[in-house]
């Protein structure tokens, strides 16, 4: 919860004296929409950001996956009913997390990553294709308001992105690998994802040296879970 990333970044930043532009909070799956959340409530914090295979909205995801966890055909009329009360549900508790309001409105360095075949984040719930659709949309906008005939920005779709490291509508974004016997949304980065992985947050923290990355080096690539 929120409370929980306060009174780690509380601690850093007033115990340990760690500046916050030397922070990182690395969020999977609710993890992103609550880290998310946490940095769009202190924009004054200019933290790092990693979202990993996380959703835009809540209840998106929990409305798409309810028929499928009580056994209920997608297709069907009662399947759209149960969808449609679970959606409503999560938006009346509170749990909407509304991660692509929240990814945007956090100020530190941030990215995204995600799997094509991540079985409980579909993709086109995703966070990476919400910002997608929001940076194609910007675009049109700003195209007509500039007299043209609004047509879509170059942008990839997020299945056409090679695997590994890419830009994604401005940002920096990993596509996992998509394993086929493995639980691709729970699963930790193989280690050349971790390569990857690591060297972003480097990155983003504008670190000068250190160890971490000549350690990490050493692995070989595979396709091994780490």
């Amino acid at each position: 919860h929120t409370h929980t990333h306060r009174s780690a970044i509380d601690f850093l930043l007033h115990q340990q004296r760690v500046p916050p532009e030397k922070i990182c909070i690395v969020g999977h799956s609710i993890g992103g929409a609550i880290a998310a959340k946490f940095l769009a409530q202190h924009p004054h914090l200019p933290i790092a950001l990693c979202c990993s295979r996380s959703f835009a909205y809540m209840s998106c995801i929990a409305g798409e996956l309810a028929p499928l966890f009580l056994g209920i055909p997608p297709t069907s009329r009662k399947a759209a009913v149960v969808s449609s009360l679970t959606s409503g549900l999560v938006i009346l508790s509170g749990w909407q997390h509304k991660s692509l309001d929240n990814f945007h409105k956090a100020t530190g360095k941030k990215w995204l990553e995600y799997c094509t075949e991540d079985h409980i984040i579909p993709l086109h719930l995703s966070l990476p294709a919400a910002v997608r659709d929001r940076h194609l949309k910007a675009c049109r906008r700003k195209r007509h308001a500039a007299g043209g005939d609004g047509g879509v920005e170059e942008c990839a779709e997020l299945e056409d992105l090679p695997e590994g490291l890419v830009t994604l509508a401005g940002f920096k974004c990993m596509r996992l690998i998509g394993l086929q016997t493995i639980d691709n949304h729970n699963r930790l980065w193989l280690n050349e994802e971790i390569l990857i992985h690591v060297q972003l947050v480097k990155e983003a923290l504008a670190t000068a040296g250190g160890t971490t990355m000549p350690v990490l080096q050493q692995l070989q690539p595979s396709r091994y879970a780490v």
